[in-house]
Parts: C-alpha cells; structure tokens; sequence
C-alpha cells in the first residue's frame, strides 16, 4: 500500500486531513483549531496527491473550454484569400483609434509631414 511509503511529514498530513474531514471542516478551519500552519496541510496535501495516496480536486468546468490566463492556447495559421483585384490606396491607423484613408497612394512627402518627419529616420 502507498501509506508505508510515505514520510513521516505525510503521514502526520494524512492524519490531519482524514480529521478535518470527519470533522467537516475546511482545511484553513481545521488548521486553526488543531494550532498547525495551513500553509503545512496544503503543501503535505500537494505532496500527497502527487504521489497518488489521495486524489486532488476536480478541474472545474468553464463554459466552452475557454483558456485562463497563462494558459497555452494553440493557434493556426491559415493562408489569407487573395484578392482578385489589386488593391489601390491606403489607409493610416494611429494608435489613438484615428483612421485616414486615401483612394490613391500619397505622395511620400505627404505622408511624411503626416506623421509628424516619424518616417524621417535613418534606417
């Protein structure tokens, strides 16, 4: 059985965790009337289910499987669809959410005085 195998760390955990159990008290509950650290009991309870002596909490459902923060979310790139025309024009986005437009390429120097000489700079 895998309780011969634990420390003597883990034991006394398992001990404190099958008494707050009966008891029907949280950990944090338990911990404070029992005078040990529940900051001990979550870390023993880590110990113990990554040894498989007791099983962990079950992952909650979130609706449609959306990704948490940090959480690895694949991603595919797929070929854009060409156009069948060439496209003419421009159009100029600043961060501040204002969006020009223009029917034709400008000429550079317009475009220059635009941004303020920002292209201006040696490459």
């Amino acid at each position: 059985m895998l309780e011969a195998k634990l420390t003597d760390r883990e034991q006394r955990t398992l001990d404190h965790l099958r008494r707050a159990e009966e008891q029907q008290m949280s950990l944090a509950e338990y911990a404070r009337s029992a005078g040990v650290l529940a900051s001990e009991l979550y870390s023993g309870k880590q110990s113990l289910v990554r040894k498989g002596v007791i099983r962990g909490r079950k992952r909650e459902e979130r609706p449609n499987d959306e990704p948490t923060a940090g959480e690895f979310v694949p991603i595919q790139v797929v070929p854009s669809s060409f156009r069948s025309a060439p496209v003419s024009g421009c159009q100029i986005r600043y961060p501040s959410g204002v969006i020009i437009e223009c029917a034709e390429l400008p000429p550079t120097g317009w475009i220059i005085a635009l941004m303020g000489r920002a292209c201006d700079v040696a490459a």
